[in-house]
C-alpha cells in the first residue's frame, strides 16, 4: 500500500464504524490486501472482502465514505492491474450506493450523500482514467462520470472524443450512450 493510503488507513477508527457484518475492524487488513493483489484472483477476493463491509448489494454503510479517499489513493500509487480493476470497481459500487436501511434506522440517511461528496473530491482521478490501458476501466470511468459529474458542458467534449477516438468498440459505444441520454456537447442536462 503506498504511504498516502496507509496515512489515510490509519486516521480512520475503523472498529468504531458500522458495516454489513457489524463494524469494518477488519477493513484496513482487506485495503491492504487488495492493494498488493498481483492475480485476478487474489484481487477479486479482496475485492469481496471490501464489497461486503462497506456496500453490500448496493447499500451503503457507514463505513463507505471514509473508504473512498483510501481508493482514489491507491490509484495514485503502484498497483497491478487486477488490483487496479477492482479498486475502480469499488468506486463504481459506491458512486451508485444507496443508503442501508439500517443506516438510517439509526437516523443516519446521509451515508449515500457523504460517499458522493467524497466520490466527487476524486473525479479528476476519474477523468484520468478515462485513458487507462484496460478497457475494463475506461468503462467504468465512464460510469462513475455519469454518476458523479454535475457539468455536462466538461465532461461532453471529452465523451464525445471517446465515442469518436478510443480504440475499442465497447468503450466507444458506452460513450456513445451516455453522450444520446444527455447531449452529445453536454450542456443541456447535468450528466444524471
Amino acid at each position: 500500500m503506498n504511504p498516502l493510503a496507509a496515512a489515510l488507513v490509519s486516521r480512520v477508527e475503523w472498529a468504531a464504524l458500522r458495516a454489513g457484518p457489524g463494524t469494518a475492524v477488519g477493513l484496513p487488513r482487506a485495503l491492504r490486501g487488495l492493494a498488493s493483489a498481483e492475480s485476478e484472483e487474489d484481487a477479486k477476493e479482496w475485492y469481496w472482502r471490501v464489497d461486503n463491509v462497506v456496500v453490500v448489494q448496493g447499500m451503503l454503510h457507514e463505513s463507505a465514505p471514509p473508504t473512498v479517499p483510501v481508493l482514489f489513493a491507491l490509484l495514485a500509487g503502484t498497483l497491478s492491474g487486477p488490483a487496479r480493476y477492482r479498486v475502480v470497481e469499488l468506486l463504481v459500487e459506491l458512486a451508485g450506493g444507496e443508503t442501508a436501511q439500517s443506516e438510517v434506522d439509526r437516523g443516519d440517511a446521509e451515508v449515500h450523500l457523504r460517499c458522493q461528496d467524497a466520490m466527487r473530491q476524486g473525479r479528476w482521478t476519474v477523468y484520468g482514467l478515462l485513458s487507462d490501458p484496460d478497457p475494463r476501466i475506461r468503462i467504468d470511468a465512464i460510469t462513475l462520470l455519469a454518476l458523479l459529474e454535475d457539468d455536462a458542458a466538461q465532461a461532453g467534449p471529452v465523451l464525445h472524443d471517446i465515442g469518436a477516438n478510443d480504440p475499442d468498440p465497447r468503450v466507444r459505444a458506452e460513450a456513445n450512450a451516455l453522450l444520446s441520454e444527455y447531449g452529445t456537447a453536454g450542456g443541456e442536462k447535468p450528466l444524471r
